[in-house]
């Protein structure tokens, strides 16, 4: 029985399989169909079907390719057609379309590889090699080569896709009207009309006609929904509008589209970027740009991004790379420059810039970009000129106010004040960055009533009133009018209990006005609201230091860097370890700082500091002039050097090193003190004076004050005293400078002094030095307030021989023994011949005359002032 059913069943298993040959075929027919009538998904669902039933489906394959390939998603295509050429498909094409495949991947030179060596017999499809060549060159920005390739594939076989190529071509050509006539000559093609139209619309948006372009991409979109290159085209109209969301949400719909489709992943990039979502952008194109690694624009991105986050090495590797490769990117040239000008690492920036101002028509962009790198680099009139050419382009919004700002460094202050009140103005509206450039520029003048009044102006009608409060009260404390700025202070913080500036300004000015406990109550309240921010923690560690609480100052600074590890964060912990002498740290910390931070400069002038301190001059030297010359523009190393120079007592090498110097870094208050400095060592007083002079007009300190009244006062005291009054009134808290004023007053007429020293006591009621020479005033003029004042200053330092000197003589006429002890202490550590003379003194009013003389005969061979007192007194003993 069974041996009768074996044929029926052989028999119905070839009818089932010749079944299922046929409904293939129908599949395929059917998938053919879809693909004529243009419904390309219907059309890849049965092809799905189909090779579901039968993967070795060859012709299947091949067209599947063919639909991803038109759809854009490039890795299905890819994978397809090649699973087709493994099946020996019969398809003169196929090369052709892996080509395209290729092409889309970035994989230029596979392209030519293989289309290279083909040659077609039928014109069509020699053509489209042609074609394909063609877009291969313009890929690699080889223009010329894609012309001829095109023109050769149009002579042989015009086609619509050849002629929209050239009409691109044209485009890039810089000739637009030549590529809308070409376009436009596609429109009334039905085949090729959508096509003109996307072509058409990308040059609107060229163009910089967003509005334009979408003219085009919409009605192309009503028709043709699913047309990914329209969708693109319309999203980077929407980003060209600052239409934020309705681009991040025709981008997903790209993507639920077509996934992994790398312009649609760019603009998605973009999108991340522009809304400062960094890390999300650097996940797009990080594996994009290895997908893609000779795509210009994604390199490029993927460079800006890793820019934008610090990564400086991998920024710059891929940027460089970039633009190795395509040296008519304008877009990774410029990122590169302003990487250069941000590293101090001019040479590179001015080489990299170079190309773009050596073009027929400079854009405005470049000659802002070359105005900052001159300026940078302390080229103010080369500045000034690029930042001019900018205007002259349009370009007022970008180079206003940097040209400004080159104008009051080059010495035009009044135009520069002129150029930011008139872009203050044009803008309608408060603006921050531009109002605070306008209050420097207004101080620097000494026009503090127009400073005032500005900020007055924007605090009633600034919508940001906060920060120009803030401002305000910064502005105060510069001019040491603490009260306004407290004021401004407290206003804010009723305003807003929580603003940060608030706090730490009122933590400064608690500083300022010896309040260390109000101080750091403040910072650490400002840490609590901002643990992020290192400004609350270096204000506390700054009052540990100064309260001698080095644990607390070192723990802050620790833990700070390791939960933020910032070059910032990092430069504070290395510079408080070498302030406290923890060399084991310190050697165990910089390398890995150095290693983690290999871009930056700073870190190397930490180690050389600490060689410095160490008392490792030479070495110091050594490796300081080896940073300069690797850094020629970093300018802490450049004054560094200066500095330690002048430890090494070389001043004809300052003098030298610093006659290197660009313009700006010439006229750095620093290198104008350090000049003085070494004229000073090589006693040429008038040189010294122009120095200091020169460095307290570009930026008046009370460092500088002390610097340039003390090289006055030996060539004129009462010019020097003069000085010192315009000082103070600029700085009326400064201690050092109301002390050195009363000293030289002291000099002369001790009278005149009492008045600068009483109001630098109420400024500091336990400043030593004025509690002790105002003891000595009063001695001198017979107040009977000296041995108050003297008993005040002994009591804060009782074993400082100078003061006990002060009170011991104070009390000598009324107490000679309870004088004498502090005048024998005072004459042990001090080789002052007035010193010893008040002991001598002592000796002679408590009977020991003998040993008064012995003191008082070597006087007679030194030079004091009360040596013709000492010289009675010895004779009135030896008589």
């Amino acid at each position: 029985m069974l041996n009768r059913i074996k044929p029926v069943v052989v028999s119905l298993l070839l009818a089932g399989a010749s079944f299922s040959a046929q409904a293939n075929d129908d599949l395929y027919q059917s998938a053919l169909d879809y693909q004529r009538q243009g419904d390309e998904r219907a059309a890849v669902i049965e092809l799905k079907n189909l090779l579901s039933e039968q993967p070795e489906h060859a012709r299947g394959r091949l067209l599947l390719g063919e639909l991803y390939l038109k759809r854009g998603d490039i890795k299905g295509a890819d994978k397809e057609l090649r699973r087709a050429r493994q099946l020996n498909v019969d398809a003169p094409r196929l090369p052709l379309l892996l080509a395209r495949t290729q092409l889309q991947q970035g994989q230029a030179d596979r392209v030519e590889q293989q289309l290279s060596p083909l040659t077609f017999e039928q014109p069509d499809l020699e053509a489209e090699r042609l074609l394909l060549l063609g877009h291969n060159y313009l890929a690699r920005k080889q223009l010329q080569q894609a012309e001829r390739s095109y023109q050769a594939a149009e002579s042989l076989h015009p086609s619509s896709e050849i002629n929209l190529s050239l009409a691109r071509l044209a485009l890039l050509q810089q000739q637009p009207d030549a590529a809308i006539k070409r376009a436009k000559a596609e429109l009334t093609n039905p085949d090729s009309a959508p096509s003109a139209q996307l072509l058409l619309g990308q040059i609107q948006l060229q163009q910089g006609d967003p509005s334009g372009a979408r003219q085009w991409f919409d009605p192309l979109l009503d028709k043709q929904p699913n047309n990914l290159a329209a969708q693109l085209g319309r999203t980077r109209a929407l980003l060209q509008q600052r239409e934020l969301e309705l681009a991040r949400q025709q981008v997903d719909q790209l993507l639920a589209l077509a996934p992994g489709l790398p312009d649609a992943e760019q603009i998605s990039a973009a999108l991340y970027l522009q809304n400062g979502e960094l890390e999300k952008a650097r996940d797009i194109l990080d594996p994009l740009s290895q997908r893609f690694d000779r795509h210009p624009e994604v390199t490029y991105l993927a460079g800006y991004t890793h820019l934008q986050l610090g990564n400086h090495s991998q920024a710059e590797n891929l940027l460089s790379r970039n633009l190795n490769r395509y040296p008519q990117h304008r877009a990774t040239r410029l990122a590169l420059v302003r990487y250069y000008i941000t590293q101090q690492r001019f040479a590179q920036a001015q080489s990299a810039l170079e190309p773009l101002l050596d073009d027929d028509q400079i854009p405005s962009p470049v000659y802002s970009l070359a105005g900052a790198l001159n300026l940078q680099r302390g080229d103010t009139e080369t500045a000034t000129d690029y930042f001019r050419r900018a205007m002259q382009e349009g370009d007022a919004e970008r180079a206003g106010r940097p040209l400004a700002i080159s104008e009051i460094l080059s010495g035009e202050l009044d135009a520069g004040i002129s150029r930011l009140e008139s872009i203050a103005e044009q803008a309608g509206q408060a603006d921050l960055q531009t109002d605070s450039l306008l209050l420097r520029a207004y101080l620097r003048a000494d026009k503090t009533d127009k400073a005032r009044q500005l900020l007055q102006q924007r605090i009633e009608t600034s919508q940001d009133r906060a920060s120009y409060q803030l401002l305000a009260a910064i502005m105060e404390i510069q001019l040491n009018n603490f009260p306004a700025a407290e004021q401004r202070l407290n206003q804010l913080r009723q305003e807003q209990p929580q603003h940060l500036g608030a706090l730490l300004g009122l933590a400064q000015l608690a500083r300022l006005q010896q309040q260390p406990d109000q101080a750091q109550s403040l910072y650490r309240q400002a840490k609590n609201l901002a643990p992020d921010d290192l400004r609350p923690v270096k204000g506390l560690v700054s009052l540990a230091l100064q309260q001698r609480q080095l644990e607390q100052a070192e723990t802050l600074t620790a833990d700070f860097y390791q939960q933020h590890p910032t070059i910032e964060s990092a430069q504070l912990y290395l510079a408080l370890l070498n302030q406290l002498q923890r060399q084991n740290k310190f050697d165990e910390l910089l390398p890995s700082i150095r290693s983690r931070f290999p871009d930056n400069p700073g870190f190397a002038l930490v180690e050389i500091k600490k060689l410095v301190a160490d008392g490792k001059l030479n070495s110091a030297r050594t490796q300081l002039e080896q940073l300069v010359d690797a850094q020629p523009q970093y300018r802490p190393a450049q004054l560094s050097l200066l500095q330690l120079l002048l430890t090494l007592k070389q001043p004809e090498a300052v003098l030298a090193q610093s006659d290197r110097f660009n313009d700006l870094l010439s006229q750095h208050p620093l290198t104008l003190m350090y000049r003085g400095d070494a004229y000073h060592l090589l006693k040429r007083p008038e040189q010294a004076i122009q120095a200091f002079r020169q460095a307290y007009t570009n930026r008046p300190s009370p460092v500088l004050a002390a610097r340039l009244s003390r090289a006055i006062a030996p060539q004129d005291r009462q010019a020097a005293i003069e000085f010192l009054d315009r000082h103070l009134q600029r700085f009326p808290r400064d201690q050092g400078g109301m002390l050195y004023q009363a000293e030289l007053l002291q000099r002369e007429q001790p009278g005149d002094s009492v008045s600068t020293y009483e109001r630098l006591l109420t400024l500091n009621p336990e400043h030593i030095v004025a509690l002790n020479n105002l003891a000595w005033v009063y001695q001198q003029i017979g107040d009977s307030r000296a041995l108050e004042m003297a008993e005040r200053a002994y009591r804060l330092a009782p074993d400082q021989p100078a003061i006990g000197d002060t009170l011991g003589w104070i009390l000598l006429e009324q107490q000679p023994q309870k004088a004498l002890p502090l005048l024998q202490r005072a004459a042990t550590a001090l080789d002052d011949p007035t010193v010893q003379y008040h002991y001598a003194a002592a000796l002679a009013k408590t009977g020991n005359k003998q040993k008064a003389i012995e003191v008082l005969e070597p006087l007679m061979r030194k030079r004091f002032d009360d040596k013709a007192k000492a010289r009675e007194l010895l004779r009135s003993l030896q008589s």
